[in-house]
């Protein structure tokens, strides 16, 4: 049996990508949410940008910059989740 093949649409893959360049999360960390986000495809394979917006919200939700709401996180956040 063959792995089901999945594939993050144009717009999930650039907000993953925006979220690296903007340095909130590492290139490792983001190979790692393309991993978790393959369990979330829709039966298509296709992972759509909200699933990447809430997986990506979740992992950074509990980040130490959070807490400080002038850091450069808490400041992209409405821009990135809102």
């Amino acid at each position: 049996m063959q792995p089901r093949r999945t594939r993050l649409t144009g717009a999930a893959a650039r907000l993953l990508s925006l979220v690296v360049d903007l340095g909130h999360v590492e290139s490792a960390e983001a190979d790692q949410l393309a991993l978790a986000l393959s369990e979330m495809a829709s039966p298509s394979g296709r992972i759509a940008r909200d699933e990447v917006r809430r997986l990506v919200a979740a992992h950074l939700w509990d980040d130490p910059e959070m807490e400080d709401n002038t850091s450069p996180l808490a400041q992209d956040w409405a821009l990135l989740f809102g």
